[in-house]
């Protein structure tokens, strides 16, 4: 038992000397260098995703936002959601798209909230999830929870809220609009994941 402690140790330490490695390999080849992005560090998404099937061939990158018709902090986000998608009309390899799945809410609700005849008041479809079937898919627990999905790899680029405050106006860093400027430059960020602010989802009616 003794002979493991070291070999324990010494994978701890390879782990978090890891960083260290990467940087001193992008100046061994001239410079400093990004760091490497490994498909193995995303975590899987659903699959299929929801509403997969209608999309065009060159959305890429998909954007599920639970939200809730009732929350205070969901709908203090919403102004912020629809500028993103407002944004995101002109980039067709983005797309955003709101996931209703509160059992203690009606799908009415969400009709009259999000919607106007045909039209999505704010700017991206907001889909029913009767049963929580995407809520648990993915485990969303609040109201907005965000999940950023690599179309091609399957695998979840950035979990958590849309910032760090459960109302915009006081927010400090905005997470889910830095992550889309970055995609929409080309850029691939390695796996985030950050503390989802909001009311709790509902699983059951009561």
């Amino acid at each position: 038992m003794r002979l493991l402690q070291p070999l324990r140790g010494y994978r701890s330490l390879a782990f978090l000397l890891r960083p260290l490695g990467l940087f001193l390999l992008g100046l061994s080849l001239g410079g400093i260098q990004p760091p490497v992005v490994l498909a193995a560090d995303f975590p899987p998404a659903p699959n299929p995703l929801p509403l997969e099937a209608g999309l065009p061939t060159e959305t890429q990158t998909l954007i599920y936002t639970f939200v809730s018709a009732r929350c205070p902090c969901s709908q203090a986000h919403e102004p912020v959601l629809a500028e993103l998608a407002a944004k995101l009309s002109h980039a067709p390899s983005i797309k955003l798209i709101g996931i209703h799945s509160n059992a203690n809410e009606t799908e009415q609700e969400g009709q009259k909230r999000w919607r106007r005849g045909n039209q999505d008041l704010l700017g991206f479809p907001v889909v029913r999830d009767p049963g929580l079937k995407w809520a648990d898919a993915f485990g969303a627990v609040k109201t907005p929870h965000v999940f950023v999905v690599d179309r091609a790899t399957r695998k979840i680029l950035y979990r958590g809220g849309v910032d760090d405050s459960s109302h915009p106006t006081q927010a400090r860093k905005h997470y889910l609009k830095d992550l889309v400027s970055g995609l929409m430059a080309g850029q691939m960020p390695p796996f985030q994941e950050t503390r989802a602010l909001g009311c709790r989802i509902a699983r059951d009616a009561s």
